[in-house]
């Protein structure tokens, strides 16, 4: 496989449980550190997702969450701009004193696992990502909430912990 083409996952729930159980994905704990940007979207906005290489990872479409409320546009340090939904940032983020627009993160481990190869799959907003080797998959305990970052991005943000 080529550097620019990627292998499509057709179940990503499938591919973690195998990967984990057979040693060839090693889940750890990790910790947001990164500060970044925010805003609230519009309703409709679309959001395109591109690494600091210019690779385009995913799109997505900024919606009201289960409170009617929109998502928000995040920007990480590295410029990478995605949508977290409103209910989920009010959980992940804390505004800085005297900003309109910096945040950083509230305690809130994560897991994640570093893939050894170019994958491509479907996020839970209903998109491909693609995700390249040295990238980090971030997933929940039963594999049903499944996003990837791109490693220079996820260095860039998360710190490991001891758990």
């Amino acid at each position: 496989m080529r550097n620019n083409e990627f292998r499509t996952i057709e179940n990503i729930k499938e591919y973690l449980t195998n990967g984990l159980n057979s040693g060839n994905l090693i889940s750890e704990t990790f910790q947001k550190s990164g500060e970044i940007t925010a805003r609230i979207g519009k309703i409709g906005e679309e959001i395109l997702t591109v690494m600091a290489n210019g690779l385009q990872e995913t799109k997505n479409t900024v919606t009201a969450d289960e409170n009617g409320y929109p998502g928000w546009v995040v920007t990480n340090s590295t410029g990478e701009q995605y949508i977290v939904s409103d209910s989920v940032f009010k959980k992940k983020y804390e505004r800085i004193a005297d900003t309109d627009d910096r945040f950083k993160p509230i305690w809130n481990p994560i897991t994640a696992a570093q893939i050894d190869e170019n994958i491509c799959f479907v996020a839970p907003w209903g998109e491909k990502q693609n995700l390249v080797a040295g990238g980090y998959l971030v997933f929940n305990k039963d594999f049903d909430d499944v996003y990837g970052v791109q490693e220079l991005e996820f260095l860039s943000t998360y710190k490991r912990i001891c758990t």
